[in-house]
């Protein structure tokens, strides 16, 4: 148990000291919500690991709340499952969760026994990282690698990259430094225990409806809709979806057939046919018409 507790103990560190730049996670009321938890495709299907990844979780809040002096704990996660593993029915699509927004992805280890959790930071200290990564055994409790002491016994004469990187501060140091930290207090009453959402992508069909009517060139209307576009195409559609395009003046134009997004190479050719002028009527059903059609 002691070795789980200082794993998990690493895990919700390297979350409070700054989570994924594109993460959805945000502090309500000395909670985190919005913690997103992907299993890579290449997990072989085992339902046992959502069970674990939840237990993991839960056992994790608390100890959370009581190394941060009881300001902080888990409020809600979304679990996203692989789209090849069998649908069933309490498994929801995802709105905006993703595998690039997820906070921490659970994949075989890289390489082979390489069990250990641990979090790409490619930053400075303090920074926002990269995700964490676990594995499934390590989650079944099967192989649990033995840290180091916590924060309350930091060396600051170990050559290690916590001391490298942050000027000999302890991780504990760091975050004591955190907005997070600095902007809350202490609750007075325990925290409820996490509530788990299981997400799984299927196969998505969309087509954009664009307007390009002269309607468009007042207010800034057309750059904003590219943004938005742009945005959609190149950061939350996801890996396998289908995608197709439409804009309408007085009349509509299919800008895109139904293209399968596989890489980059779809998502920018479909940017480049986002409008660029804007003039003429607005026939909206037309528009419409074209996009069911």
């Amino acid at each position: 148990m002691g070795s789980f507790k200082n794993s998990v103990f690493i895990l919700v560190l390297h979350l409070l000291e700054g989570a994924l730049s594109d993460s959805l996670i945000q502090l309500n009321n000395n909670g985190y919500e919005g913690i997103v938890i992907a299993i890579d495709p290449n997990v072989p299907e085992d339902e046992t690991l959502i069970q674990h990844i939840e237990d993991m979780v839960t056992d994790a809040s608390p100890y959370l709340f009581e190394a941060t002096e009881k300001r902080f704990y888990f409020k809600n996660v979304a679990i996203l499952i692989p789209e090849n593993w069998k649908t069933k029915p309490e498994y929801v699509k995802p709105k905006l969760e993703t595998y690039k927004n997820a906070d921490v992805l659970v994949a075989e280890p890289n390489p082979p026994g390489n069990d250990g959790p641990y979090t790409e930071q490619m930053g400075g200290c303090g920074e926002k990282g990269d995700r964490i990564y676990l594995t499934p055994d390590f989650l079944a409790g099967k192989k649990l690698p033995q840290y180091g002491p916590q924060e309350k016994n930091h060396n600051k004469e170990a050559p290690n990259e916590q001391n490298k990187k942050c000027n000999l501060r302890s991780t504990w140091e760091v975050i004591q430094d955190s907005e997070d930290f600095k902007t809350t207090t202490p609750m007075t009453t325990q925290p409820p225990k996490p509530t788990f959402s299981l997400l799984q992508i299927g196969q998505r069909i969309v087509c954009l409806v664009l307007d390009k009517s002269g309607s468009m060139t007042i207010g800034n209307r057309l750059n904003r809709l590219n943004q938005a576009g742009k945005l959609f195409l190149l950061q939350t559609v996801e890996q396998g979806s289908w995608v197709g395009m439409v804009t309408f003046d007085s009349a509509a134009y299919v800008q895109s057939e139904l293209v399968q997004i596989n890489g980059a190479t779809e998502r920018d050719a479909l940017t480049k046919s986002l409008p660029t002028a804007a003039s003429g009527g607005t026939s909206i059903c037309s528009g419409l018409r074209s996009a069911f059609t």
